[in-house]
């Protein structure tokens, strides 16, 4: 299924979900930075070219680099339990040995929602709400984690508040 049709599928679920509100995006996709040094790994040296824009989504390519961490201000303020829309998905993963991947997200160093899914694994799309644990200010800094070993395909789209 073409990425578009995926966010098609994810915004029109939301709407449903939420009775016509249109949600708010807590993140650009365009904005994503690599965090160089990793925090959760400083001796991880990764290339620019293990992340890349396609079509209004962020792809993280770990044949490239099997863990990063992208960091950008949320676009808006967050009171404690909003909901949060989370669109995010990978494609089939495979490594030489078992392993666990990992996908994360934190804002001001609080973890607000991860996903560990085993590797070898198949496909899977997450359309996740998560409400936020605290209040946060516009600004604050919203980090995306994504690790695993092989050579596999992870690609984050959009963190709304309802």
């Amino acid at each position: 299924m073409p990425h578009r049709n995926l966010k098609l599928v994810a915004l029109l679920a939301t709407l449903a979900a939420c009775g016509g509100d249109e949600p708010k995006p807590v993140i650009d996709a365009a904005a994503w930075l690599p965090v160089l040094p990793d925090p959760l790994d400083p001796s991880q040296t990764c290339s620019e070219s293990a992340t890349r824009l396609e079509e209004g989504l962020v792809e993280v390519d770990t044949t490239l680099c099997n863990h990063v961490t992208l960091s950008q201000p949320s676009l808006l303020r967050l009171r404690e339990g909003d909901v949060l829309d989370l669109f995010a998905f990978h494609s089939a993963l495979s490594a030489p040995e078992p392993a666990q991947g990992r996908m994360a997200v934190w804002i001001d160093d609080v973890l607000v929602w991860e996903a560990l899914p085993d590797i070898p694994s198949s496909e899977v799309i997450y359309l996740e709400t998560v409400d936020a644990p605290q209040d946060f200010d516009k600004g604050a800094t919203v980090q995306l984690h994504i690790s695993n070993h092989g050579g596999n395909s992870w690609r984050f789209v959009s963190l709304d508040r309802l």
